[in-house]
């Protein structure tokens, strides 16, 4: 049974990392359990906690408490990057986005890369990785830098794009802020980045080499924008009628 030494939580922090490192870990998340009792939202406790049921066994647990960590306090570098090793470890993919300016105006089209985040948890297909549909006037494609080959690309239309269509690209020059998401990548890629001239074809308007270990590219979650919350489930035998369909468990 562990005894505590004092209510103090920053008394209790330093108890159960040495019971961590004394090998007892039942202990320590007893403290750490204990800890979150008195202060439900301490950042430091979840993120131990989150730690030890990964370790334990319990991934979805304690990737919960990772996520409830980092956004409790987005400054706390060691949730961060355990929550990005347990994500990577365990075969949950994450999104890498890549910011750039794209500017341009009279003729002129200039793009520069701004930063390379992590974006969340991967909610695009992870089956479909390459696009074979031809359409938009833009087209990125990430490559393996060992083989040569495209692991995903993604055609799209750009708000740049559309505004080089107005009148007011003729008479001056602007810059617009845009993103490409791809799935996290395990070694370093190049990003191309594709125009579709008048022919249909594309052509590379830009490129960069990224390499996710790089001490650029943060691997920090963003910080949490908001709840979300259900507006439609087909476990509602209600709205499954309204649409023609049987209710089904989600």
């Amino acid at each position: 049974m562990i005894q505590f030494t004092t209510e103090s939580i920053d008394a209790l922090m330093a108890q159960a990392r040495r019971l961590e490192g004394e090998g007892n870990l039942s202990g320590a998340v007893t403290v750490y359990q204990r800890i979150l009792g008195m202060h439900a939202g301490h950042a430091g406790a979840k993120h131990r906690l989150g730690v030890l049921r990964v370790r334990g066994g319990n991934v979805q647990a304690g990737v919960a408490l990772l996520r409830e960590s980092v956004q409790a306090d987005p400054g706390l570098a060691e949730a961060h990057r355990d929550l990005g090793t347990i994500l990577a470890q365990t075969g949950q993919p994450r999104t890498m986005r890549v910011d750039y300016f794209h500017s341009g105006g009279m003729g002129q089209e200039i793009v520069a890369l701004d930063r390379v985040v992590s974006d969340g948890s991967w909610a695009g297909s992870r089956t479909r990785l390459i696009d074979d549909l031809n359409l938009g006037k833009y087209l990125f494609e990430v490559i393996d830098r060992d083989t040569n080959r495209p692991i995903y690309s993604r055609g799209f239309a750009s708000i740049y794009g559309e505004w080089e269509t107005t009148a007011e690209y003729k008479t001056l020059h602007r810059t617009f802020g845009e993103s490409l998401r791809f799935p996290w990548p395990k070694s370093p890629v190049q990003v191309v980045l594709k125009k579709r001239d008048r022919d249909n074809s594309f052509h590379e308007l830009w490129s960069t080499s990224i390499d996710p270990d790089s001490r650029f590219v943060n691997r920090a979650d963003p910080p949490k924008a908001g709840n979300v919350w259900t507006m439609v489930s087909m476990k509602s035998p209600v709205v499954a009628a309204a649409i023609g369909l049987e209710a089904v468990a989600m």
